[in-house]
């Protein structure tokens, strides 16, 4: 998250990464949407381990760390309507299901179900609550000062 706490040693270094992505989702995603049987903190980082990090890293591959989970990217089309409604509501509309659903199954492994629409509204959410606050401007400060080694790259690179 480039804007949540931007600074030069961030942006230099992938230490810490996942800790600012879960710290910036408990604190402007909406959390009235998420599931009220997860405990503090545990919404963030199943979003984090279950979402971000395998769709980032091995493009939804699974791997022996996600042994005994089963993750179901729940999706269908959405009318011209409803993605406006995604986009403008505060609150999320009545037809779309929590973002993430965990459920113990009688296996043992545990399912969870993102909803991608909800999702998308979520982050949606989250994205105006980060911009309307101080992070917006410290971020606007250190693109101005990576302003010119980004003009010089995208002229070296013939970047248009």
């Amino acid at each position: 998250m480039v804007f949540y706490k931007p600074s030069k040693e961030d942006l230099l270094s992938p230490r810490g990464r996942g800790e600012r992505f879960t710290e910036v989702v408990e604190k402007f995603y909406p959390s009235e949407d998420s599931d009220k049987s997860f405990a503090e903190g545990e919404f963030a980082n199943l979003l984090y381990q279950s979402a971000r990090n395998p769709l980032a890293h091995s493009l939804g591959l699974d791997s022996t760390s996600s042994k005994g989970k089963i993750v179901v990217l729940k999706k269908w089309p959405l009318s011209t309507a409803e993605l406006l409604e995604l986009e403008d509501s505060v609150a999320r509309p009545a037809w779309a299901h929590p973002s993430i659903t965990k459920r113990d199954l009688s296996d043992g492994s545990t399912e969870l179900v993102i909803s991608i629409p909800t999702l998308y509204w979520g982050l949606h959410r989250m994205l105006h609550a980060l911009f309307s606050t101080e992070h917006v401007i410290k971020a606007e400060a250190l693109a101005r000062e990576y302003r010119s080694i980004w003009n010089r790259y995208v002229i070296d690179h013939g970047i248009t």
